[in-house]
């Protein structure tokens, strides 16, 4: 069992959290992607991306780097933010 004794209470929770949190938007993607008005748009049709290339079908790839690139972007952000709110 690891301990975060050092950490306290709300570092302990946060790692649940954190996991609870991935493991929803995972599935959440997933089940987004059975709409064919916005599996075009998903970052997992980015798993096809080689191929598309390969294939000369590269104009299908842009959508979904563009959600992803938006995206990251915005996670980085809340991160930054909250990194800003923790208590010393």
């Amino acid at each position: 069992m690891i301990t975060f004794s050092h950490m306290g209470v709300q570092a302990a929770a946060a790692i649940p959290v954190g996991a609870g949190t991935a493991i929803a938007l995972l599935l959440g993607l997933a089940l987004l992607g059975n709409l064919p008005e916005v599996s075009s748009w998903l970052p997992t049709r980015l798993a096809q991306g080689a191929a598309m290339l390969v294939a000369h079908k590269a104009a299908g790839v842009w959508r979904p780097i563009l959600t992803t690139s938006a995206a990251s972007f915005a996670l980085v952000g809340v991160a930054l933010t909250r990194i800003n709110r923790r208590e010393p």
